[in-house]
């Protein structure tokens, strides 16, 4: 252990710099008072509600020297017993009575950790539906958590979600808020277009129908069905002929052809 000492320094605040050899550093803060000078003691320390906020407070009591009292708050504070408006940090008061003797106190003020909030998405699976969803994780947060008014564990999930933008407001215990956003997608649109060409005469299976698909997923699965008694005419041939149900089912991708 290395001890070092000063001598002959008046009353005061003084700040030590601590360095070891491989320059790793650790500042302390101390006071020097006078004999007989004021004695101070830290009345109520309000920490800071939400982090980066500057709504803390400090305040000190003095117990014995000679009225009336100035004080002097550092890095900020005021020069009243009581300084408000105080971010997260180490301050410090020095309190002289009407002899000119000094002393002091140092007062950390706290801040809760930053709020912080992920959403996942999943986007709905076709063109117009309603079956979306968006979970929301909170970090940080001062329980109780609000979540879009509603009281919430660490979790929300919202569900039957269609496409568009969506923003959810997390309002923990102490009035913190944080605001994130989520966009849910969709597929486009199907489009097809249908071409045909009847059979030229009755029992044949020279017919053909020509299928033009767009949008959607990738991956379509296109299913052709017979008209299920449905008369149907073929020019220049039988008048009238009666079809059965029979599908046919192919997996065909966007702009593909079906004959």
């Amino acid at each position: 252990m290395t001890t070092d000492h000063v001598s002959s320094i008046p009353a005061g605040a003084y700040s030590v710099l601590i360095t070891d050899a491989n320059n790793c550093q650790q500042s302390l803060n101390t006071f020097v008072s006078n004999i007989g000078g004021p004695g101070v003691s830290l009345g109520n320390a309000s920490q800071v509600s939400c982090a980066g906020g500057n709504d803390g407070s400090a305040s000190i009591q003095v117990y014995q020297g000679t009225a009336p009292f100035t004080y002097q708050w550092s890095p900020a504070g005021g020069t009243d017993s009581i300084a408000s408006n105080l971010y997260a940090g180490t301050y410090s008061v020095i309190v002289a009575d009407a002899n000119n003797c000094l002393t002091g106190i140092s007062v950390t003020i706290s801040e809760p950790t930053v709020l912080q909030a992920g959403i996942s998405a999943t986007n709905a699976l076709c063109f117009g539906s309603s079956d979306g969803s968006a979970a929301i994780a909170v970090q940080g947060r001062q329980l109780p958590t609000l979540i879009t008014g509603h009281q919430e564990e660490l979790l929300r999930q919202h569900q039957g979600l269609t496409a568009g933008n969506y923003s959810v407001e997390v309002t923990d215990n102490n009035g913190c808020t944080l605001t994130e956003n989520v966009v849910i997608t969709q597929p486009s649109a199907f489009s097809t277009a249908l071409n045909a060409s009847a059979v030229n005469c009755f029992g044949g299976s020279d017919g053909t129908a020509l299928v033009e698909v767009s949008g959607g997923n990738t991956g379509i699965f296109l299913s052709v069905v017979k008209a299920e008694n449905k008369t149907v005419r073929s020019p220049d041939c039988v008048p009238e002929i009666t079809r059965s149900q029979s599908p046919i089912n192919k997996v065909v991708q966007p702009q593909e052809q079906f004959l």
